[in-house]
């Protein structure tokens, strides 16, 4: 598991977030949220959400590093042990591109989980926007 935690925060690096939220992934495994919405762009903390991804790290062998909220979906970017395909994510990271798995809550609160590739937008540090597709 130290091996994809040392790749998600290369990653995190890749994607420019802000060094206090890399931080407390290196020291305290803290996965932060962006959330985005109308009024702007924040990044919380959440315990629910933490608790979340603890449980899913055990179920797969992923490591999740960081999670985005946007239009009441979660958006879950994480590092896989698939290894042969670390290259291809980071050159993709680089151009703005990450594939997540999207957390959809269906009828019955049933979890359906997709992957899906998304274009994220930096500034300052920070998510400000996701776009669909390449």
């Amino acid at each position: 598991m130290e091996e994809l935690k040392q790749e998600a925060i290369e990653r995190l690096r890749i994607i420019g977030l802000d060094s206090q939220i890399i931080k407390e992934f290196a020291e305290n495994n803290k996965v932060y949220v962006t959330r985005i919405n109308d009024k702007g762009t924040e990044f919380i903390f959440d315990s629910k959400i933490m608790d979340m991804i603890k449980i899913f790290e055990k179920e797969k062998t992923i490591k999740i590093y960081h999670v985005i909220i946007y239009e009441n979906d979660l958006y879950i970017l994480s590092v896989h042990k698939h290894k042969e395909n670390w290259n291809k994510e980071k050159v993709e990271l680089k151009r703005g591109f990450v594939t997540i798995v999207l957390c959809n809550i269906i009828d019955g609160g049933i979890v359906e989980l997709i992957a899906r590739d998304i274009g994220i937008e930096i500034e300052t540090g920070k998510i400000q926007r996701v776009v669909y597709g390449k």
